[in-house]
C-alpha cells in the first residue's frame, strides 16, 4: 500500500512539473526572414559583412562569401548593417523582404607617413618631402 501511495504521489509531482511547461509563449506577429546582400559601391560582395537587429540582444549575423545574409525582423525594426573600412548603414525593415545594401567607403586620413629606407637611402612618400626625391 505505501508502494502505490509513494508512486501516486511521484506521478503528481512529475505531473505538476509537465503543466507548468506546457505555458505558451506569445507568438510575435509579424515576424518574417527577410534577406539582403551587402556590396560596395562598385558591386562586390563584401563576405563577412555584419547584421544585427537595433534594440534587441540578438547576435551578429555576418553575410556569407556572396555577402549575403538573412535574420528575422519584424515590420519596423532597425537593421543595422557594418563592415571594417565602410560606413555603417542602418535600415527599417517593411514589407520587401529582400534588400541589396551597398556600403560606402570610408576613409579617415590619420596624418601618418609611411617610409622605408633601403640600401642605405630613403625612399618613399618621406623621402619626397623631407629631401625633395
Amino acid at each position: 500500500m505505501k508502494n502505490i501511495i509513494s508512486i501516486i504521489t511521484i506521478a503528481i509531482f512529475f505531473l505538476g512539473f509537465n503543466a507548468f511547461a506546457q505555458n505558451k509563449v506569445k507568438p510575435t506577429t509579424n515576424v518574417a526572414l527577410i534577406t539582403g546582400t551587402v556590396t560596395d559601391e562598385y558591386g562586390m560582395s563584401l563576405p563577412g559583412a555584419n547584421a544585427r537587429i537595433l534594440g534587441t540582444n540578438s547576435t551578429y549575423v555576418q553575410t556569407d562569401i556572396d555577402g549575403q545574409f538573412s535574420l528575422s525582423a519584424k515590420e519596423g525594426d532597425k537593421v543595422e548593417i557594418s563592415y571594417i573600412g565602410f560606413r555603417t548603414e542602418i535600415y527599417t525593415v517593411n514589407k520587401n523582404i529582400a534588400y541589396k545594401i551597398i556600403l560606402r567607403e570610408e576613409f579617415q586620413d590619420t596624418g601618418l607617413v609611411v617610409y622605408a629606407k633601403y640600401s642605405g637611402r630613403l625612399r618613399g612618400v618621406a623621402a619626397y618631402y623631407m629631401f625633395g626625391y
